[in-house]
């Protein structure tokens, strides 16, 4: 059960593990079923194994749900889904279980149940039969108080999927960004020291006004260039979506000028990847008009939380976007 749990927790944190843990969650309430008619289970036993099949069904509908509301970006939601995941399912629904065979002793134990006896098995797992006739083994549950009294999980050995090389168009738009920011506020500078000549202090406020919006400009065009570098140095799987969200939301925490450059980037970003695929690569245009539209969504989850929560840290704020394996320092 202790790696039932840990393949539930990581499939939270990465998107792609959710449907081939639901298949292990609807295996395992399949194999208690099995179980459940052994004979070599006593009746009490076979309470606690409806009890768990019971709790696996729950865990596998909350699972579910939590997969289909990010599916369709609605990220408040199954961020509530994911606690309630975390906090009641797992912590409270789910015993911490294994199974121990135990033979006969004697003379007369044959090999099959001297093989058998003191054998574990997990939570989840079939069991086999007596392997014959009048045979008198049978197989104890064990529980334990909490996780770390039980035994220590088994590291999975799952083939690495590694990160593809992430295309450099994103930061030229970041550069290009920059670059636009600057001849900008140059013009404003030369434009604004004329007409304070001309104007003295009536304009003053007024300038220094947009020079800190253009100053923020700048600020926030930082705070994409700082992402998309961190997106590269943590080379992990699916960051793409949690990086460009935290850009939009430190950037919309800078104020109204951050907010429209955040968005503007964003929206740049998009067509420019959409275009590329499309037209360079042959990928499928409805593909990537629904692939842009969960960026968007994140993207807009930012900023939302950005806007609502100035002085909180971002990676916290958007931490339902974070992937599996990402390093605690982003």
């Amino acid at each position: 059960m202790a790696n039932l749990k840990e393949k539930i927790l990581k499939s939270l944190k990465n998107t792609k593990q959710i449907e081939p843990t639901l298949n292990t969650l609807s295996k395992s309430q399949e194999n208690l079923l099995k179980n459940y008619s052994n004979p070599v289970f006593n009746q009490k036993d076979k309470g606690k194994l409806l009890k768990s099949y019971t709790n696996l069904q729950d865990v596998g509908k909350s699972l579910y749900r939590y997969g289909a509301l990010l599916d369709n970006n609605y990220y408040a939601d199954a961020k509530e889904e994911k606690e309630d995941i975390e906090n009641v399912i797992l912590k409270g629904g789910l015993s911490y279980y294994h199974y121990v065979w135990h033979s006969e002793n004697g003379e007369s134990t044959c090999d099959e149940c001297k093989k058998l006896d003191g054998q574990i098995f997990e939570m989840g797992e079939e069991v086999p039969e007596r392997p014959h006739p009048n045979c008198q083994c049978y197989v104890e549950i064990v529980e334990y108080e909490d996780e770390n009294s039980a035994p220590e999980p088994s590291e999975d050995k799952e083939p690495c999927d590694c990160l593809d090389d992430l295309p450099t168009q994103f930061a030229n738009l970041v550069d290009e960004a920059k670059r636009l920011q600057n001849n900008i506020k140059d013009m404003i500078k030369k434009l604004f020291s004329k007409i304070k000549t001309r104007a003295g202090k009536l304009y003053e406020d007024a300038c220094q006004k947009i020079l800190e919006e253009a100053a923020t400009w700048d600020n926030a065009a930082g705070d994409f260039a700082r992402n998309y570098n961190d997106m590269v140095s943590a080379d992990t799987i699916n960051a793409d979506k949690y990086f460009h969200s935290k850009a939009n939301c430190q950037a919309t925490q800078r104020g109204g000028a951050g907010e429209v450059l955040a968005e503007a980037i964003s929206l740049l970003r998009e067509l420019e990847e959409g275009t590329r695929k499309v037209l360079f690569e042959g990928a499928d245009l409805i593909e990537q008009i629904e692939d842009a539209n969960r960026d968007m969504e994140a993207n807009k989850y930012g900023r939302e939380q950005g806007k609502m929560n100035p002085n909180e840290a971002c990676e916290i704020l958007i931490d339902i976007l974070r992937p599996n394996g990402l390093p605690d320092k982003y």
